[in-house]
Formats: C-alpha cells, sequence, structure tokens
C-alpha cells in the first residue's frame, strides 16, 4: 500500500478536530518526553523533564544506496574530517521522515518522522548520537536555532518542542495552536521562533521564555511553510489556498499576498541574499519570485512530474534542491533558471530537502522511513 500523502492526512486531522470541537473525548495527556541514546546514559540534573534509557528500538544502519557509484567527498560538511562516500542512507525510522535540518556547523543532522521520534546522527560516521522522544503524533518540523544550541521540532499533537542540546533535555514545550504544527523556523538572531499550522495560523514564539508573541492571521486554510528572510525583517507563509504571504514579523501586518500557483504551496526558501523567494507546488512547478517587486513570479521551472514537496537553495545561493512525488532530487541553476543533471534519490516520495551549511551535502527526508545525503 502506498503510503498516504500530506493532504490525506490533512483531512483526517480537520475531521478528529471537528469530532473533538462537538464533546469528543480528548486525547489522553501524552507521556513525558526521553532520549535514547546508544552511548552509556548520561546523568541529567535533577530539574531536567528527560529521562535517558539505552535504546532498544531497531538499530542504526547505514546503507549505501544501489543508485549511481559513490562519489567520495573529504569534507561532506564543515567541520567534519575523514571521507564519507556519498550517496549514503541512514535508516532507523521506521515511518516516513518528514524534516531534516543540519546544524549550524554541518556536524549533526537532525530528522523528524511521523514515528512521533526526532533523530540526531552524526554526519561523518552515520552514527544515531540520539533518539528524542516525547511527541504524542507525528513529527513533521525540525530546526537548529542559529547557535546550535536548540532543536525545534513541530508535531501533528499540536506542541512545539524546544530541546537544548547538546544534553537532550525538554527546555520549553510550546502551546497554542489549535491543530498539527507543519513547520518551524528561527528568526536569523535566535531570538523568536514562527511555526506554521493546519489551524490557519502561523505563530510567532519568544524562543527564550516561551511566550507566543503574535499570531498572523489572513490564510483561509492550512499553513504548510514558513521561513524568515536574511535579515529577519520579513516573514513568508504558504498554504493550501496556493497564496504565499509576506508578513512583518515585528507588527504581524500582512504586506503583500503572492498569487500565481495553481495548487497548495508546500515549500517556501529565501536566497541567501534576500532577494528572491523561491516556492514548490502541489501543481508540479517551482516558482522564483523578485522580492523587490513581489507582483509576479519571475520564473517558473518546470519539468517535475509530481508534487514537490520540498525545496532549498544552496548556501551561495547557486542552486535550487527540489524533490517530491516523482522520487527525484532535482537541481536547478538559479541564476541561468534552468536544470541541472538529475539525481535519483530514493525509492519512495521525497518529503524534504536541504543543504549542508558548507553546501557540499543535500539531505533529504523520505516516505521509506529513511535519510539520504547526496553530493551537492
Amino acid at each position: 500500500m502506498a503510503p498516504l500523502d500530506r493532504r490525506t492526512l490533512l483531512r483526517s486531522t480537520i475531521a478528529l478536530l471537528a469530532l473533538n470541537s462537538c464533546g469528543a473525548t480528548p486525547a489522553a495527556t501524552p507521556p513525558p518526553a526521553t532520549m535514547t541514546t546508544a552511548a552509556v546514559p548520561t546523568i541529567l540534573p535533577a530539574r531536567t523533564q528527560v529521562s535517558i534509557v539505552p535504546t532498544a528500538t531497531q538499530p542504526f544502519v547505514l546503507t549505501p544506496t544501489s543508485a549511481p557509484a559513490p562519489t567520495v567527498v573529504s569534507s561532506p560538511t564543515r567541520g567534519v574530517s575523514g571521507p564519507l562516500a556519498l550517496p549514503v542512507t541512514f535508516k532507523g525510522h521506521q515511518r516516513d521522515v518528514a524534516s531534516v535540518a543540519f546544524s549550524p556547523d554541518g556536524r549533526t543532522l537532525a530528522s523528524g518522522s511521523w514515528d512521533h521520534t526526532v533523530r540526531l546522527w552524526d554526519v561523518a560516521t552515520g552514527a544515531t548520537l540520539a533518539t528524542l522522544n516525547g511527541h504524542s503524533s507525528n513529527v513533521n518540523a525540525v530546526t537548529f536555532s542559529p547557535d546550535g544550541t536548540i532543536l525545534a521540532s513541530g508535531s501533528d499533537d499540536q506542541e512545539i518542542r524546544l530541546w537544548s542540546l547538546p544534553g537532550g533535555e525538554v527546555r520549553r514545550t510550546l502551546r497554542g495552536h489549535g491543530a498539527a504544527v507543519w513547520s518551524l523556523a528561527f528568526s536569523p538572531d535566535g531570538a523568536t521562533l514562527a511555526s506554521a499550522s493546519v489551524d490557519n495560523t502561523a505563530r510567532l514564539w519568544d524562543a527564550a521564555t516561551g511566550a507566543m508573541l503574535r499570531s498572523f492571521i489572513g490564510h483561509t486554510k492550512a499553513v504548510w511553510s514558513v521561513a524568515f528572510s536574511p535579515d529577519g525583517r520579513t516573514l513568508a507563509t504558504s498554504g493550501w489556498e496556493s497564496a504565499i504571504k509576506i508578513w512583518d514579523p515585528a507588527s504581524g501586518h500582512e504586506l503583500r499576498t503572492l498569487l500565481g500557483h495553481g495548487d497548495d504551496v508546500n515549500a517556501v526558501a529565501f536566497t541567501p541574499d534576500g532577494r528572491l523567494l523561491v516556492s514548490g507546488s502541489w501543481d508540479r512547478t517551482i516558482r522564483i519570485w523578485d522580492t523587490a517587486t513581489n507582483t509576479a513570479a519571475r520564473a517558473i521551472l518546470r519539468g517535475q512530474s509530481g508534487t514537490v514537496w520540498g525545496v532549498a537553495i544552496s548556501p551561495d545561493g547557486r542552486t535550487i534542491a527540489s524533490g517530491g512525488d516523482d522520487l527525484q532530487l532535482r537541481r536547478w541553476d538559479l541564476a541561468a533558471e534552468t536544470p541541472l543533471p538529475g539525481r535519483t534519490g530514493t525509492s519512495n516520495r521525497i518529503w524534504s530537502v536541504t543543504f549542508a551549511p558548507d553546501g557540499g551535502v543535500i539531505a533529504l527526508g523520505n516516505a521509506d522511513g529513511t535519510v539520504t545525503l547526496w553530493p551537492a
């Protein structure tokens, strides 16, 4: 049986919300957060809410992919030494990997899965560093703070958890959304965290205190993606109604709406200089928007044969990477607005795409429960 797509799961979520609003029995209180590691348990301060136990789940397996001959890179991410043959697959999750993110130093990769867990991987060796347990439902989003001391995760349980690193204890649990949390983004200074939700809103949170600062009201349907501009002065959100909205995060005011996609806009990303915004959609296109004019797409990239679920921009701003239902990792020359040679990413759909901080590696979160690393 093919895995359900996100829109089907969304409809199920909305149906459950409707039942709850009619007086259905609320969900049980989620279990306390735990972290499992392959190493000897670490003793945390008594104040922590986390217990650490030896890993009892399926052991980690590092398996090279079967598609083209591996490329050996001497330094796949900044600060990592020693050769790593790419492409390579990390195994351990039991269900779809909906989100992947590199730490700022490139040494660690985080993955959020519909098996309700977050995993931390050593990029240089492929070893599982930790499994973070605590969410009571699908984990849809993970992101690191700019200084690498916090990992944020968002889930269908309507919660956002802030995990302290490297210890793994839960620093804060943010509550306020009325439905699944689908996307997260820290501001460039790390002071705030933006979230996007199936409850039709985006929200801004104080990363230090966990206080909700404001809600962004304007979308009429689920909000799938959120991204800060590099200067932190604008926030982009996209959602089910085929629209991209640009906001002033300081005031919460909507600045403009970008229209053009023919279906859900699943992902948005700013270029490193903030001059362009890239979006991927259910309509099988990627659009490039000029943030100075924000009136119409500067370019429409066609070639995907299925829904585009993830887009990412290389740190040098030259390349777009995309993945989706056509099972392909695709790369595009941003300046020329043309496709580059593609590579098969997985035997299943690709939910999430991200570049390593040095641009040398692309990580994919896949519907078959794996994380795949490819040379960029």
